[in-house]
């Protein structure tokens, strides 16, 4: 049982006299105490990782969906007449014609039904 030896740091004399300290069993006393400090530290910094882990693990469960790809293959479906422009810049973007495009500049067409997304 840990601190039983630190009752015994003094020898029981006889009645009315000093008792003698007992420099041996001090120094056993104080062994005990820093491996004691040890193994608290170890099991707080168990708990510390354990405590890390379980938060990292949320995270991961969280964040299961992968980003979207930033390129997108399309079928452009109709043109309005007007052309359609992608990135600052006009294409020949015939009726039925497939490309592969930023995600960001097809979306709009995407949404105007101007175009449609491939998938697979």
């Amino acid at each position: 049982m840990h601190g039983t030896k630190n009752s015994s740091l003094f020898n029981s004399g006889e009645k009315g006299q000093l008792n003698h300290f007992n420099e041996e069993l001090l120094n056993e006393v104080a062994k005990e105490c820093s491996e004691n400090f040890l193994v608290l530290q170890f099991l707080i910094r168990k708990k510390d990782w354990i405590s890390k882990q379980q938060e990292m693990q949320t995270t991961m469960e969280c964040d299961m969906v992968p980003p979207k790809d930033p390129y997108i293959k399309v079928r452009v479906i109709d043109d309005d007449g007007e052309g359609i422009v992608v990135s600052d810049k006009a294409a020949n973007f015939a009726r039925h014609s497939m490309h592969f495009l930023k995600r960001t500049d097809a979306e709009l067409y995407i949404l105007r039904g101007l175009m449609e997304e491939l998938t697979g």
